[in-house]
């Protein structure tokens, strides 16, 4: 499957990425692989496997995430900011 990171929080280890399709998925830091995780960030797109629940009553995550296409500096930083902007 593929998508784009939808949001990434670096100090909970946590995000979600926007499936092609719509839905988005849960992932933590530990489903990224270990020479793609400097890369993650919102607006990277990925390609990625889909697991089950770990538990009963939880939702699918997103495993073997590899970046596919990286998000520079000066895109992330305009990104967030619209993001901040529309929370006003």
């Amino acid at each position: 499957m593929t998508g784009i990171v939808k949001y990434w929080n670096p100090e909970k280890s946590f995000g979600f990425i926007t499936r092609d399709d719509g839905v988005d998925v849960f992932f933590h830091i530990t489903r990224i692989l270990v020479e793609h995780r400097a890369q993650v960030a919102a607006g990277a797109r990925v390609s990625f496997e889909i697991a089950p629940p770990i538990k009963l009553g939880k939702s699918v995550q997103a495993v073997d995430i590899k970046v596919t296409q990286a998000v520079a500096p000066e895109d992330i930083e305009s990104f967030y900011g619209a993001f901040v902007e529309g929370a006003k």
